[in-house]
Parts: C-alpha cells; sequence; structure tokens
C-alpha cells in the first residue's frame, strides 16, 4: 500500500490527514530516463517524489543545465498549483521513482473539505516556494551545471 510520509510539504499533518490527502491524488510510478514533467508544457500537477530521484533541467540555446535533483521528500510543481502556465523546467528520473501527485482541482477540494489541514499544506507549500526564491540568485549567478 502507497502512503504519504510525514516529509517536505506533509510534514505538519497528522497520519489520518496524511491518509485523507493521499486519496485525493495517485500514486504513479516514473520509470528511469522517463521525463515526468516537459519544459513549456502545461503541466496541472502537484508531485511528491516518494522514493528514488528526479532530475530538474532547464534549456537554454540547445544547452541543458541541471537545476536540482530531486529525493523522497521533495516537491515539484508548486508553481501549477498557483499559476497554471507552462512548466519551467524539464524534470526526469535518472532511476525508478514513485511520486504522488495532485491536481489544482483535487487540493482545493481537500482544502475546503479540510479546511485546518488544508491550511497547514498551503503554509507548507508556500514555504517551499519561498526557499526556492531566495536560492534563484546562486543559480542565476552561473552556478548551475551545465550538462554535456
Amino acid at each position: 500500500m502507497h502512503e504519504l510520509s510525514a516529509v517536505g510539504i506533509f510534514s505538519t499533518l497528522k497520519p489520518d490527514d496524511r491518509d485523507l490527502l493521499a486519496s485525493y491524488g495517485e500514486f504513479q510510478p516514473v520509470a528511469e530516463g522517463q521525463v515526468l514533467i516537459e519544459e513549456g508544457q502545461l503541466q496541472p500537477h502537484l508531485y511528491c517524489v516518494l522514493s528514488g530521484e528526479l532530475r530538474v533541467v532547464r534549456f537554454n540555446n540547445d544547452a541543458a543545465f541541471a537545476i536540482a535533483t530531486l529525493y523522497p521528500g521533495d516537491s515539484i510543481g508548486e508553481m501549477a498549483i498557483f499559476d497554471l502556465s507552462p512548466a519551467s523546467a524539464t524534470v526526469q528520473a535518472t532511476q525508478f521513482t514513485q511520486v504522488w501527485r495532485i491536481a489544482y482541482e483535487q487540493l482545493m477540494a481537500f482544502v475546503n473539505d479540510n479546511p485546518v489541514s488544508g491550511v497547514q499544506i498551503l503554509t507548507s507549500l508556500l514555504i517551499t516556494l519561498s526557499r526556492r526564491m531566495k536560492q534563484i540568485d546562486p543559480l542565476t549567478s552561473g552556478v548551475a551545471q551545465k550538462l554535456e
């Protein structure tokens, strides 16, 4: 049986609330090399890594730049929950990975049905986005690693 662990954006939720939230989304296996999110494509889901590893890549002038590596407990697609615009990066599995995903509509249904735990999740998402914004400056200063 799949479950959401008390890590990352789920760390403030009680076990019963995590189980309930899990029922609003779906568990998805991602094969090694499979692209989960493609830069420039509409992507309406929030993903949470349960096992395995994902690489986040941006393309610029036909060059690929590794932006981040995601591990169990990490999430991706937070912007898609608040801004239904095209994905800003490609996300690909570097090994077999298990993720849980939830679409905007399902997340909002969870928030409406469970306001206290819904606010906890939204707060966790905002904290995650805030931390990522603080990391942008080093990435734009040439710290990103160019892929061959």
